[in-house]
């Protein structure tokens, strides 16, 4: 006869006719503590959920929404944060019902299925291990790397060939094994160093932003761009907007194609912006903390990127700006050849308002110091959901683990440095494969779509959890609870950005490999918890209960 598990009158447990002691059961099915402290207030919690999405991010998606969406104007395409705010307030109910570090991880896997909140966190943690490869790249390339290109066009001709290491696939490669483990010093110190590096990257961020508003505004803005251009440009300015308007490159302004480019790229921007809710087991005050850092950074993230923005059109032109961009796409042999084929970002562009050389590197390095320090927390949130992967025990133990003297899980820190390293190899070696990794943003909508359908069925899926919750969670609208408007809400956007996010691919403008690549991706999470499952199955623990149960503090 097949041998059964019993509990006996000790309270030790028979497994398969082997007796387990009481101490090993109840490491079977005692949840202890986190060990996670609440350490971040209000006003961290605002900085961290700025800081996430990077303010000057959006001075690269200038450049690509100029030929990816004719017509759009970006300092009205900023508007378009507004859609982001029913996912944000999801989150902050969420967060208010189980203020457990994990996010969307936590939720999905209490409401829908353990397998399913796995594949939201999942994703949402390959597409910030891939944003965050391509970023170091972008810190040697647009930043040092044009930066350096501005200094040759100004006369220093040495700087040329400065520039031609930052973008090649050397110099690329040594800048991502410079900036990330360099901050991944700083996650393993802990959380007040991270709070620091969060307050730096505001400081340095406004830096940047006040030698870009000197170097425009002190200088006589448009009138001194077009004159300096003509001075150093075998293309005249007028020639440039002459050949795109024949070519059809110049598109007026355009409702749709604002809209588009607002939901995908500055929506996609903005996504950071939720990550308080990730660490919400070391937020004091959640309700108070959270509302504040999901909805005032995305108000700060709207005001910052329509100055920047605006900044780059008054100084630039529009016009001038979608022009260079689409040339270099549709046409490169005719692309200006005092922009020796670079894209024209602001860095490179910025020669044609002065040629001083502080201004010119100046402001190459706090772009750069901003972009690399906005990675921190985001990797930071990621390391918090693979901690609740652990905690319920989805992953090894081990990745739970919090170092003695910093109390951060220091397996879970390193092996995401790993991965977010061979991402940024992979992008700089094959772009064949991953020269779009920010596409997998579509995985990312996927998850807040699901995000959103746990928000609908919470409060009957989960009525112990809801009704125990504050009154926040469970105020209601005309009857209908509010956090179940806000996933309808919340789903609906996600389908939205979905639909606009897919017609550049089916246009062609997008390589539709990086989207199998990502979709492959996808099913890993699934794999992973069956596996997990299975091995518990065997050693007699119901892993599927404890989702039934906000985690422990």
């Amino acid at each position: 006869m097949q041998a059964t598990d019993v509990t006996t009158p000790a309270g030790s447990l028979v497994e398969g006719g082997k007796e387990r002691s009481a101490a090993e059961t109840r490491d079977l099915f005692v949840r202890r503590s986190s060990g996670l402290t609440r350490a971040i207030g209000s006003r961290d919690a605002l900085i961290f959920a700025s800081v996430g999405p990077g303010f000057l991010v959006t001075l690269v998606f200038i450049m690509w929404t100029s030929w990816l969406y004719p017509g759009m104007y970006y300092p009205a395409a900023v508007l378009s944060v507004f859609f982001m705010m029913p996912i944000s307030l999801l989150y902050w109910f969420f967060s208010t019902a189980m203020p457990r570090s994990g996010g969307e991880y936590v939720y999905v896997s209490r409401t829908l299925h353990p397998s399913i909140g796995l594949m939201c966190s999942w994703v949402i943690i390959l597409s910030i291990a891939g944003a965050s490869g391509m970023v170091t790249m972008w810190c040697m390339q647009y930043c040092l790397g044009n930066g350096f290109y501005a200094l040759a066009i100004a006369g220093h001709h040495w700087a040329a060939g400065v520039g031609d290491f930052f973008w090649s696939n050397w110099g690329k490669t040594l800048g991502l094994f410079i900036v990330y483990p360099t901050l991944t010093y700083i996650l393993l110190r802990g959380t007040r160093w991270v709070v620091r590096c969060n307050w730096f990257s505001v400081a340095i961020s406004i830096f940047a932003f006040a030698l870009l508003a000197i170097a425009i505004f002190a200088t006589g803005g448009h009138t001194t761009f077009i004159h300096n251009w003509n001075a150093l440009s075998p293309q005249s300015y007028q020639h440039v907007l002459n050949f795109a308007s024949a070519k059809g490159y110049l598109v007026p302004f355009a409702f749709v194609a604002t809209l588009a480019g607002g939901l995908t790229y500055v929506c996609e921007n903005s996504t950071g912006a939720t990550f308080s809710a990730n660490i919400a087991g070391e937020v004091r005050g959640v309700q108070k903390s959270q509302v504040v850092a999901l909805v005032g950074s995305l108000l700060i993230s709207m005001v910052v990127w329509w100055a920047l923005s605006a900044l780059v059109f008054h100084g630039v032109g529009a016009q001038f700006n979608s022009a260079l961009s689409n040339i270099l796409v549709n046409d490169p042999s005719a692309y200006p050849t005092v922009l020796k084929g670079k894209e024209p970002f602001i860095g490179l562009l910025l020669v044609f308002f002065t040629k001083n050389s502080f201004l010119l590197i100046g402001f190459a390095i706090a772009v750069a110091l901003s972009l690399s320090t906005s990675l921190v927390p985001l990797a930071f949130a990621c390391h918090r959901n693979v901690f609740a992967w652990s905690f319920d025990r989805i992953l090894p133990e081990k990745f739970a683990e919090l170092d003695s003297k910093y109390r951060q899980p220091w397996v879970v820190v390193l092996s995401f440095s790993t991965i977010v390293m061979l991402f940024g190899l992979a992008y700089i070696w094959t772009p064949q494969w991953l020269g779009f990794i920010s596409f997998f943003i579509i995985l990312w909508f996927i998850g807040w779509f699901f995000l959103g359908i746990s928000g609908i069925i919470f409060p009957w899926r989960r009525p112990a959890i809801y009704n125990n919750a504050p009154p926040l969670v469970r105020s209601k609208f005309l009857g209908i609870p509010i956090i179940s408007i806000l996933g309808a809400l919340t789903a609906g956007v996600s389908v939205t950005v979905e639909y606009f996010m897919f017609k550049p691919i089916l246009a062609g403008a997008i390589n539709v490999r990086a989207v199998i690549t990502a979709g492959v991706l996808a099913v890993i999470p699934y794999i992973i918890f069956f596996v997990s499952k299975a091995y518990h199955a065997k050693r007699a623990v119901p892993l599927d209960m404890q989702f039934s149960e906000v985690p422990p503090e």
